[in-house]
């Protein structure tokens, strides 16, 4: 009985107020916001006679793109003014606390998102298309964020990723995603057929757009990953040239005579040797001293040239 008649006297003082204004704007005391545009129907009831009027103040755009924690009555009478609003009376809370509440991530958004973190993984390629399986519908907290992370390691078109809402540092929820990746990318491609322990030149390799999978994703990258490294195995004319079939060309051989270079108190002495290991170009090695008879270790500085300091 006690609500009937409150709402009774709500009503009859709304009919008061409408009969001295043409509409009256009632200020909630709090508003929870999910979007980036507050309209005045977010944070105030409106009455008006006029259906026309009371749409036209219900759309009245209070804030947009901006975060602000509160809306007082000043604001509200500049608005309603701004916007030809006249014979209009403001009553309710003399401020709106303004709450944020969830927000969706809209799919464009998820995807674009999505992406950016497939484009930043493979930055060599030329061209990339991604055919989206899966995407999750996130509500976003207010001063959260979201960070994708890949399942599982290694070469893949089928990509599934973690989508961990954070915020204050910590996970709140995870989700995931799945897309499906196309990558096309210039590849080293052999121009004839390079027999085993051929070291390899310019002349042996050409750079083609080509789609990349399981069977040659692990391409050598630029010209100095394959000019003077040694074929270990036979490479057919127009296979890619992967990395897992070059090797760095020896400079020194085990068991062959080399000349090793002896760097002692600023004093550099030229003298026979013969290496007892294989090695590369800046790789230690050990060497034995044909004359001393003394084994040394030594630095690989050339072709069959070994440099030793001796403190």
């Amino acid at each position: 009985m006690r609500f009937k008649t409150l709402f009774f006297i709500f009503i009859f003082l709304i009919s008061v107020v409408l009969l001295n204004s043409r509409v009256m704007v009632q200020l909630h005391s709090k508003a929870v916001i999910k979007s980036d545009i507050i309209y005045m129907k977010d944070i105030a009831s409106i009455y008006s006679n006029y259906s026309n009027l009371k749409d036209k103040v219900e759309k009245i755009i209070i804030s947009k793109g901006k975060s602000i924690d509160s809306v007082d009555r000043k604001t509200i009478y500049m608005k309603l003014i701004n916007n030809g609003i006249n014979g209009f009376k403001v009553v309710g809370a003399k401020q709106v606390e303004i709450l944020k509440g969830k927000k969706r991530v809209s799919n464009s958004l998820m995807k674009k998102k999505i992406e950016n973190y497939i484009r930043s993984r493979f930055g060599y390629a030329s061209d990339i298309k991604i055919i989206y399986q899966k995407i999750p519908d996130i509500k976003l907290p207010s001063g959260g964020k979201i960070v994708l992370q890949r399942y599982g390691k290694g070469f893949s078109n089928s990509y599934l990723l973690k989508v961990l809402l954070i915020k204050n540092g910590k996970i709140i929820k995870q989700d995931f995603a799945q897309v499906y990746v196309k990558i096309w990318a210039k590849i080293p491609v052999a121009t004839k057929f390079i027999r085993r322990g051929k070291i390899l030149t310019s002349s042996d390799f050409r750079w083609e757009i080509r789609e990349i999978n399981y069977g040659n994703y692990d391409f050598a990258g630029n010209s100095s990953q394959i000019i003077g490294k040694k074929a270990l195995y036979s490479i057919g004319s127009g296979n890619v040239i992967r990395n897992k079939v070059l090797s760095n060309k020896i400079s020194v051989k085990r068991g062959e005579i080399i000349r090793i270079m002896v760097r002692m108190n600023g004093i550099s002495i030229s003298t026979i040797g013969k290496a007892l290991t294989s090695g590369i170009k800046g790789q230690m090695i050990k060497v034995v001293n044909l004359k001393s008879k003394k084994k040394l270790e030594g630095k690989v500085i050339g072709e069959n040239l070994v440099e030793v300091f001796v403190l």
